[in-house]
């Protein structure tokens, strides 16, 4: 009985180390890519915008650049991309705010939370260029501050 309790111990022994060789050599099958992008943010309105989630304040005719780079697959397009803000306040001279609204999937969401709401370019392979433009109708979105 005891030569039994050892045998099959030393034979899932085997398939545990097994199995945990095999993992490591399909594991060098994954290769990571350098994958980059600039977000660009141009206000081409008459109002000062602060973004509070960037910490970055806009005058009129400004533009300012986050450029982000990480690992990621081979392959991407401009949807495996989602903006380096979750959440945030866009304030208008400091008398007007928007909030925008994120969506329930990463990327999606309004204003500078959406993809696709981005003009995007491809540079080159894994970089892409996203800008987004402040107008006239981002600050028809505000809601005056009280005590102004």
């Amino acid at each position: 009985m005891i030569m039994i309790q050892k045998m099959n111990s030393i034979r899932f022994l085997t398939i545990g180390i097994s199995l945990f060789f095999l993992k490591s050599l399909t594991s060098c099958a994954d290769v990571d890519y350098l994958v980059k992008s600039d977000w660009i943010y141009v206000n081409q309105t008459k109002h000062t915008i602060k973004v509070t989630c960037g910490n970055f304040t806009l005058s009129p005719g400004e533009k300012y650049t986050i450029q982000i780079q990480g690992e990621g697959p081979k392959d991407v397009s401009e949807e495996s991309y989602v903006p380096p803000f979750t959440g945030c306040q866009i304030f208008f001279d400091q008398t007007h705010v928007y909030t925008p609204i994120p969506y329930n999937k990463p990327g999606t969401g309004e204003s500078i939370l959406g993809t696709k709401n981005y003009n995007s370019k491809k540079l080159k392979e894994r970089y892409y260029e996203f800008i987004y433009t402040f107008t006239e109708e981002d600050f028809e979105n505000t809601t005056p501050i009280e005590n102004n």
